[in-house]
């Protein structure tokens, strides 16, 4: 009698766990699609190099975008409450036409900036539909140093000048296994 009872106990248990576990799979993947349907249809107005990964692990994937029709890089994302795409962070990309990078470990998105002085890197940690900077990063060349100490060739770090060392320790912090948006729409 018992081990009946015991297989019986071991087989409700087993069928409470998967149903326990599928209903959020089947709707994170539903809102999976939508948002791969919402990104598909921008995509279609919006040319450029593209990644549709999901940082910050939740299930729903965010589309990076080196947008070439806008002249920016974007950072998007679905949000299942409010049933819509929303843009979390979007930047010119300065003179050259430099491409985003995401790290999924990291769960950070970077967009560099550069111009003739220098390039500068704002590093964002994503999370649900909420992008916060946690390092900008700059690196000046020294070509308008005539201009004034403040342009004299160096790096810096949240604002404060920095060694090379210590610059890199930081970008390494926030870039570690980072890539670039794969997919080019046309």
């Amino acid at each position: 009698m018992k081990k009946k009872l015991r297989k019986m106990f071991c087989v409700v248990l087993a069928v409470m766990l998967c149903m326990g576990t599928a209903a959020p799979v089947m709707a994170a993947s539903g809102d999976q699609a939508i948002a791969i349907a919402k990104y598909k249809a921008y995509l279609k107005k919006n040319k450029g190099w593209y990644s549709m990964i999901d940082i910050d692990g939740n299930g729903i994937p965010e589309l990076i975008i080196h947008n070439r029709t806008k002249m920016r890089n974007e950072l998007y994302t679905y949000s299942p409450s409010a049933k819509r795409t929303v843009c979390l962070k979007y930047m010119g990309w300065g003179k050259d036409w430099m491409k985003p990078k995401y790290s999924r470990t990291l769960h950070t998105v970077l967009f560099p900036i550069s111009d003739t002085g220098g390039y500068k890197c704002y590093a964002y940690r994503v999370s649900g539909t909420k992008a916060k900077l946690v390092l900008r990063t700059e690196y000046i060349n020294g070509r308008h140093a005539r201009l004034g100490s403040k342009y004299k060739k160096g790096y810096k770090v949240n604002g404060k000048r920095v060694s090379k060392a210590t610059y890199s320790a930081k970008m390494a912090t926030v870039a570690a296994g980072s890539r670039y948006p794969s997919k080019q729409s046309k």
